[in-house]
């Protein structure tokens, strides 16, 4: 089965069942990431409220949910105690992304 036909299938049997569907919020990534990376809760909350704002500012809309929670992820570990490498997150947001 190609991508073409699985994405056609997929628009088509949301049509017919009249799904609807809500666009995925970056809120949904924070604690997934959080968890794989070992990270303390006051960072998790900083990141949530960090793209809460950013949601209400609308500077999120076109952009990739998972790339605007590890951002928030990266600021709010510069404010905490975590010690993390940037160069770890990059790693695991490629990594996370590979496994759709």
């Amino acid at each position: 089965m190609t991508k073409t036909h699985l994405g056609r299938s997929y628009r088509i049997l949301v049509k017919k069942l009249s799904i609807k569907l809500t666009p995925t919020s970056p809120l949904d990534f924070v604690s997934r990431l959080v968890n794989k990376l070992f990270l303390s809760t006051e960072t998790e909350l900083i990141a949530t409220e960090i793209i809460k704002q950013a949601i209400d500012k609308e500077i999120t809309s076109g952009r990739d949910p998972n790339n605007v929670a590890v951002a928030a992820l990266y600021i709010a570990l510069s404010v905490t105690s975590d010690k993390k490498n940037s160069r770890g997150y990059y790693k695991n947001n490629r990594c996370y992304r590979n496994n759709y």
